[in-house]
Parts: C-alpha cells; sequence; structure tokens
C-alpha cells in the first residue's frame, strides 16, 4: 500500500460474488498528513482503477467516515470469532470506526 500515512480500505469484485478487501492502516510513528491531502486522494479515487480486467478496484470509506481516506494517526485491528472475520481502525482523533465483516 506504500507509504501514504492515510486509514482506507479497498475492495476488488470476483467472480461468483467474492472479492478481495485491502485494508490500509498507517501506524502511529508518523504524523497524519494534511487533510487536504486526503481530500485530494479521494477525488483521484473517484476515477477508478482495474488493474486486472473486468476487476474493478473501488475506494470506500472506512465504516463510520465520509472521506476515502482518514488523515489521522490509526493502527488496525483483526479480530477472528469462528470463521468470521471483522476489521476496526483505531483513529487518534475520532475514535474506533465501527467494525467491517470481512
Amino acid at each position: 500500500s506504500g507509504e501514504i500515512h492515510l486509514a482506507t480500505r479497498a475492495v476488488m469484485g470476483l467472480a461468483e460474488g467474492l472479492r478481495i478487501d485491502q485494508l490500509v492502516a498507517s501506524g502511529i510513528a508518523h504524523r497524519a498528513p494534511p487533510v487536504a491531502w486526503a481530500r485530494f486522494l479521494g477525488s483521484l479515487a473517484q476515477l477508478g482503477e482495474a488493474p486486472l480486467p473486468r476487476h474493478r478496484l473501488r475506494i470506500l470509506p472506512l465504516p463510520g467516515q465520509r472521506g476515502r481516506y482518514v488523515a489521522e494517526r490509526n493502527y488496525l485491528v483483526l479480530e477472528r470469532q469462528s470463521d468470521t472475520w471483522r476489521a476496526t481502525w483505531n483513529l487518534e482523533n475520532s475514535g474506533l470506526t465501527p467494525p467491517l465483516s470481512l
């Protein structure tokens, strides 16, 4: 995911209703980038991308967030109960996101 120091997630749809989720956390060692940078990247994300033919990649907001990127220091928590996985981001200023079922 590179060194963007933002929190985000992306989804690529596959055949038969399957999908690949990419979960991005910035870590807490670096300071957060400007909010304008997150908004700029979010605007670019509207253009979309298809790294594989017929498999569009969509960048989506984190649960409970409006923008596609969150410009806050954060970390990602993955939890598993039986066969169910959930992801939650802990955002420095906004707190915990609602869980995302994977």
